[in-house]
């Protein structure tokens, strides 16, 4: 493997549309369809204060589930979240969704990956592996190879919202989700009687799987574990 600088957005573009195709074709393959299980998706807002690692994390997460489960509204949503952050390219690989992920999958010449991502995306590709930490992986890998360039980190501490979302930024968010005007208005009356915060509630919320997948990914981990130690399993 050659690990290549990725120093433009450009480039960066390139890289990001050519790891969500191919993760995108891995979950095709395979028939890996789960997901966390969620109330409530993270509207425009939340997308925006979300790093490009973390944008494109959602993404996959929301393409473990079926189609019906990732609408052509959301999916347009994080496309558009890539298009303002300078990355059209990647824009396009979430639009063409599951049914275009073959199209570009094995056109990679080795020189636009480093050695992360390739290994990310190998790892994303064997069954056997953890669909939790290849989430998290493809997170860490995006951020650190954006964090190592001058130019893609000045570009992202331009786009990325820092400001914390506020409880009129989540009604907002749950207003353009379609959510019935009713739900919204409680929710937005029981926010200004609760004792704590419910904006860090859903905030939580969003960042937690399922139990059951978390339970089994747990094992699947420490059976990897033990695997690349040299142990018998």
């Amino acid at each position: 493997m050659i690990d290549e600088a990725i120093n433009n957005a450009q480039q960066m573009d390139q890289a990001l549309a050519r790891m969500i195709r191919r993760l995108q074709e891995a979950l095709r393959q395979a028939s890996r369809h789960q997901s966390r299980a969620r109330t409530l998706e993270p509207g425009s807002r939340k997308l925006q204060r979300m790093s490009t690692g973390e944008l494109t994390r959602e993404h996959i997460t929301r393409m473990r589930r079926e189609d019906k489960d990732y609408p052509d509204e959301q999916r347009q949503q994080v496309a558009a979240e890539f298009d303002r952050r300078g990355y059209p390219e990647a824009a396009a690989a979430v639009t063409a969704g599951l049914a275009g992920g073959a199209a570009l999958a094995n056109t990679a010449d080795p020189a636009d990956w480093t050695t992360q991502m390739q290994a990310v995306l190998e790892n994303a590709e064997n069954p056997a592996y953890p669909a939790s930490l290849v989430d998290k992986n493809v997170e860490s890998a995006v951020d650190e190879q954006i964090a190592n360039s001058p130019e893609l980190a000045e570009n992202e501490a331009e786009v990325v919202n820092s400001d914390p979302m506020t409880q009129e930024d989540f009604l907002a968010d749950m207003a353009e989700q379609g959510i019935a005007p009713e739900v919204i208005e409680n929710f937005d009356i029981a926010a200004e009687h609760a004792p704590n915060d419910l904006s860090e509630a859903i905030e939580q919320q969003h960042a937690q799987e399922s139990p059951a997948s978390e339970a089994a990914e747990t094992n699947e981990t420490a059976a990897i574990d033990i695997d690349q130690s040299g142990m018998e399993l």
